[in-house]
């Protein structure tokens, strides 16, 4: 992915180094008129991006038939703990602990 903006490359021209390296500010005709960064997409990335769906199909299979046969068991405080993680409350127990 690439990122094209005028800040940015402002940035760039002003960042210190080594003596004799600067380069001269070049003047922007469209700085004016468009402020908004550019940002471009490759062809390799939306292929990566297309591929990959996020679910694994086989994890899917496994769990669903050890649903089907009885064979999953849900621990009720990993559960709980992951509510509260997910509605952003303090837990007040940990995972394994006696309480």
């Amino acid at each position: 992915m690439k990122v094209h903006s005028h800040a940015l490359e402002a940035y760039s021209r002003t960042t210190v180094g080594p003596v004799g390296t600067a380069r001269p500010a070049a003047p922007s005709a469209d700085v004016a008129t468009d402020e908004a960064a550019h940002v471009t997409v490759s062809a390799e990335a939306r292929a990566l991006a297309a591929k990959a769906s996020g679910v694994d199909e086989k994890k899917v299979e496994a769990l669903r038939s050890q649903i089907e046969s009885g064979e999953y068991k849900v621990n009720p405080q990993m559960l709980a703990m992951r509510l509260l993680d997910a509605l952003g409350k303090p837990r007040l127990f940990q995972a394994g602990s006696s309480r």
